[in-house]
């Protein structure tokens, strides 16, 4: 839905500086086809077959279409690793910025609020090994410990098929936070697994493609108020708020896609005599004013990664007009014709700043690590479906500054009234030392107390070395004494 206005917001930029030559040809060559939101055939104002794809499947022969034809493949999805191997996929260019420093930003908040002890939902495949190698290494490296690892099926019929689906770790699980990874077919079926749980209090952590899926009416979303989202993040751009606010199916009442949007956000009806004719609906009405749990006028990441792919074609286009225009000048729309493939040379080194000023690369040795906007889910009251902006994490930042977060913005689940924990032990307080049983986590310590004429200190005392003798003289051989020579203190 928000790809189709994109489309029709990027056709009226267009419309405003095109060439003066026949058309009508242009038009009769042109195939312009939309699947469904997220997937096109970028054609209706190119007169040839560039492919846009919202995301890639972890099974690369659904791409020997494309690769046989040699087409341009523009991917708008989240930045994939085994899409570099050029032997395998050489017509494929990658939109988004690497993904490369999420599980540094996700540890940082972990670090900010103390939480030592989570869970890990990812999905199955090669993307769900990568990330759980990622955050382990992450969490090794600042001593916080997972309490369960489920990687679930990619898909909702996966689910269906899969014998493995058993909600029962997460329900019993003693941590409050809980890290979910995955693409939007991965999220389908993860709200089929988490009927079976009703799962509440608990703090979701979760990547960006949660940031489109969180939109659909969707009872279990109840659970997920006081998520927080890593999204990549990106400059407005310029007119497209405007846009949106300004749209309406009066203004353009040749576009059929606007009718549709009018009568299932705000039951507009079409008059009987005329279809173009909207009865029973505000004059001034806006999509500003839909409901945030069914659409948000907000541009997504998918959409900004497709604005950026129209670009990076357009600009290629105008290369190649340019040098033909210096070879063989003509205004016949015939001899401005040419094959797809012949865009790859122009592709493969685009580099450019997009009307919002950001830079686009589509060399992947050239893109840089993406910038996370943090989000906050707010779905209480149910339906509210607004996601607020909480924070940030850069990793171009100096040390110690890349994470910055507005905690007092914060709304967490509707069952937590203060800022939640989750460890797996409380710190051993002075006086106490740590014991670990056999078989358990780092986390997960008991507290004993120190051995006779032995005392700690210090919170987190680890072991009988860590705690100090304390030899008494006889005439401060008590209770007193001790407190006159040891002054307690605490470490976080």
């Amino acid at each position: 839905m928000m790809l189709i206005l994109l489309l029709m917001f990027l056709v009226l930029q267009y419309s405003t500086n095109v060439y003066s030559f026949d058309r009508s040809y242009c038009a009769s060559m042109a195939k312009p086809s939309v699947y469904k939101d997220g997937e096109m055939v970028v054609a209706a104002f190119f007169p040839l077959s560039t492919i846009v794809l919202d995301f890639m499947t972890e099974d690369p022969r659904n791409m020997t279409y494309y690769v046989h034809y040699k087409y341009p493949q523009l991917a708008i999805g989240s930045f994939d690793l085994n899409l570099n191997n050029h032997d395998q996929f050489p017509d494929l260019y990658q939109m988004a910025s690497k993904d490369l420093s999420l599980a540094h930003g996700i540890v940082s908040l972990l670090n900010y609020f103390h939480w030592n002890w989570v869970g890990l939902i990812v999905s199955e495949g090669q993307k769900g090994v990568e990330i759980i190698s990622d955050l382990g290494a992450e969490m090794d490296r600042n001593k916080i410990c997972v309490d369960f690892v489920e990687m679930l099926p990619v898909t909702e019929v996966s689910f269906l098929a899969s014998r493995q689906l058993n909600p029962t770790r997460l329900l019993k699980s003693s941590a409050n936070v809980i890290i979910a990874y995955g693409d939007s077919d991965f999220l389908r079926g993860f709200l089929f697994y988490l009927k079976h749980t009703l799962v509440t209090m608990k703090v979701w952590i979760m990547n960006s493609e949660w940031d489109i899926f969180l939109h659909s009416k969707h009872f279990i979303l109840q659970s997920f108020h006081g998520s927080l989202i890593f999204a990549h993040h990106h400059k407005e751009i310029s007119g497209f708020g405007n846009f949106m606010q300004s749209v309406h199916p009066s203004k353009y009442p040749e576009d059929f896609y606007l009718r549709k949007f009018w009568f299932y956000f705000f039951n507009c009806s079409f008059a009987d005599d005329d279809c173009n004719t909207l009865e029973n609906c505000a004059p001034n009405v806006s999509l500003n004013e839909s409901p945030k749990n069914s659409f948000d006028t907000v541009m997504t990441e998918y959409a900004y990664n497709t604005y950026n792919a129209v670009y990076a074609v357009a600009h290629s286009l105008h290369e190649i007009l340019l040098h033909q225009a210096e070879v063989k000048p003509t205004r016949k729309a015939e001899d401005l014709m040419f094959p797809a493939w012949k865009l790859h040379p122009f592709l493969k080194n685009m580099q450019f700043n997009n009307p919002a000023g950001e830079q686009v690369n589509l060399d992947e040795k050239m893109k840089l690590n993406a910038d996370y906007d943090i989000l906050n889910y707010w779905n209480f009251p149910e339906g509210l479906g607004l996601k607020v902006k909480v924070g940030q994490f850069s990793p171009y930042d100096p040390f110690g500054q890349q994470l910055s977060l507005s905690e007092d913005m914060i709304e967490w689940a509707t069952e937590i009234t203060e800022t939640p924990q989750s460890v797996c032990s409380e710190s051993c307080g002075p006086g106490y030392r740590k014991s670990l049983p056999e078989g358990k986590a780092a986390c997960c310590f008991v507290c004993t107390p120190c051995p006779e004429n032995e005392i700690s200190n210090e919170t987190g005392c680890i072991f009988a070395p860590k705690c100090y003798i304390i030899l008494l003289r006889p005439e401060k051989n008590s209770i007193q004494g001790l407190r006159d020579k040891i002054h307690y203190r605490s470490k976080s």
